[in-house]
């Protein structure tokens, strides 16, 4: 999914209790009902922008 979506990750070597820390880029994907990805939020996008976004798309017709 990570390759499908282009989502970048890494992580670090296991402590010796075989912990680790993930990094990932924080974008949010948001999918239409028929499980499309049809937004992509992220920390530059304004509370205002993502709303109106998302109100688009909540009331766009059923196709």
């Amino acid at each position: 999914m990570a390759k499908r979506y282009r989502v970048a990750y890494s992580y670090g070597k296991p402590d010796a209790s075989g912990n680790y820390v993930v990094n990932h880029s924080a974008a949010i994907f948001i999918f239409d009902a028929r499980g499309r990805a049809r937004l992509l939020a992220t920390e530059s996008n304004s509370v205002a922008q993502l709303t109106h976004d998302l109100h688009l798309l909540l009331t766009e017709p059923k196709a």
